[in-house]
């Protein structure tokens, strides 16, 4: 392991640290019930420092908005918040192969989008159409800080796609509605960190397109 990807996973869990030691989060629920004695909804209260820059996935790249976006977002993987361990997010399982540079990523059935107008007010399946477009909204050049400190020089076609000379990130394939491929440059330990972020979380196409990027 070289210096750099000890120094970035160090930077990683140090910042998340941050985020899950803070105990000024509370979540007020109850106002709604779902099946199985789920709550929804609810009042989220942060105590911050500052103002959220952005709750947009490819907008979140400073502590703040990283604290309030992991408790609002999720991505393929998450940490433990006890063990700082990398844990299953929407993602049920992965593998990678001998070289460490081609992960495969097998989504949870069944996991929907909140209910919402753009759902027809109703909600929809996440699939992994829904990750490869949310990692082409981050490699987007609107992206800025949050596309350098994830996907650039990370995955396959990212940098081209964020410059404007691919159409697609070579790196992210779809198998199939439950199945997603990441191509990396090279094996890089911290990977697996960077997608337990809020930055790299999933979005869905219809809500940017009915409510927009601010």
């Amino acid at each position: 392991m070289r210096i750099t990807n000890v120094s970035a996973i160090l930077l990683i869990i140090l910042s998340t640290v941050t985020f899950y030691s803070c105990e000024k989060v509370q979540s007020q629920l109850g106002q709604r019930t779902s099946k199985g004695g789920v709550e929804l909804g609810g009042t989220l209260i942060v105590a911050i420092s500052t103002d959220v820059k952005s709750y947009l996935p490819n907008q979140i790249a400073d502590a703040v908005s990283s604290e309030v976006g992991l408790h609002l977002h999720e991505g393929l993987l998450k940490l433990n918040s006890k063990t700082l361990e990398v844990i299953p997010g929407l993602a049920k399982s992965w593998s990678v192969d001998n070289a460490g540079t081609s992960y495969v990523f097998t989504l949870r059935n069944g996991v929907k989008f909140h209910a919402d107008e753009c759902f027809g007010n109703g909600s929809r399946e996440i699939t992994a159409h829904d990750f490869e477009y949310s990692f082409r909204h981050l490699c987007s050049v609107e992206a800025g800080k949050a596309f350098e400190t994830t996907f650039r020089n990370r995955i396959l076609g990212a940098n081209e796609f964020h410059d404007g000379t691919a159409e697609t990130i070579a790196g992210v394939t779809v198998i199939d509605d439950y199945t997603l491929k990441v191509e990396l440059f090279k094996a890089d330990p911290s990977f697996l960190f960077v997608l337990a972020q809020p930055s790299t979380a999933v979005i869905s196409k219809k809500a940017i397109e009915k409510y927009g990027d601010e």
